[in-house]
């Protein structure tokens, strides 16, 4: 496991995750006002790229969000989902130690996702 998570850059990858300042598109409570009307839907981390977050991601350990609601997720290749897709790897190759997030939810196929605002309710055709 420990070769495994050196293999995956998963240290570097937390560090550079958590050294970005992620790019807010909307103030928390309006991302929850668009949550409570449902203006959200699920997203796979692997297509997460260019989408903003309806809900806050944060890791355990540290227990310090990576994303807050409102908040773009970057580009696929960037920091933040490179470091959820690593914990996804982890947790597909070794069930039974998967990580804990808040804010991510396993499909059954072991993919990580994520509650994201929908696009349109960010361009205004919905509210």
């Amino acid at each position: 496991m420990h070769a495994e998570l050196r293999a995956q850059h998963v240290v570097r990858l937390l560090d550079q995750a958590f050294g970005t300042l992620p790019v807010p598109v909307l103030p928390p409570g309006r991302a929850y006002q668009l949550l409570v009307r449902d203006q959200v839907e699920w997203v796979e981390v692997d297509h997460m790229g260019g989408r903003v977050s309806a809900v806050m991601v944060v890791p355990y350990p540290p227990g310090i969000p990576v994303l807050m609601p409102g908040e773009h997720a970057g580009e696929s290749g960037g920091p933040v989902l490179g470091y959820l897709r690593a914990l996804q790897h982890l947790d597909r190759k070794f069930p039974g130690f998967a990580h804990d997030i808040h804010g991510v939810e396993p499909t059954a196929h072991g993919a990580y996702r994520v509650m994201c605002l929908k696009d349109d309710a960010l361009t205004g055709g919905s509210s």
